[in-house]
């Protein structure tokens, strides 16, 4: 674990026990739901994760966590991705009832226009 994972780590046992009002020390190792987190607090910890790291995170996410260690895990994954990385998601686009990648979606100038 990296000196920025402790820190990351300190900071998630801080904002779950703030969230589920428990002393930081008996979090670190709990699973969330054994925790008390209950809907209130997954919502508390959701916004304030992307709020103050800007890292996208869902209450799905939260709870797929077996524990704070792993989720500082994810969380320092995600946060060393490019800007932009979507991190393993395929996106696509629906052209003319065909799916293709967005990077073969002609540009709206180049598209040809329809007559009217």
């Amino acid at each position: 674990m990296t000196y920025g994972e402790l820190d990351l780590r300190d900071y998630l046992c801080g904002l779950v026990a703030a969230a589920c009002g428990i002393d930081a020390e008996h979090v670190a190792g709990s699973p969330l739901s054994a925790l008390g987190a209950g809907t209130r607090a997954m919502l508390t910890i959701q916004h304030s994760i992307e709020a103050d790291l800007g890292v996208h995170v869902t209450i799905p996410d939260l709870c797929r966590a077996p524990n704070v260690a792993a989720l500082t895990a994810w969380l320092a994954d995600r946060l060393m991705r490019p800007a932009g990385d979507p991190g393993g998601v395929r996106l696509y686009c629906w052209v003319s009832g065909t799916r293709v990648p967005p990077h073969a979606v002609p540009r709206l100038a180049e598209r040809p226009r329809r007559a009217s």
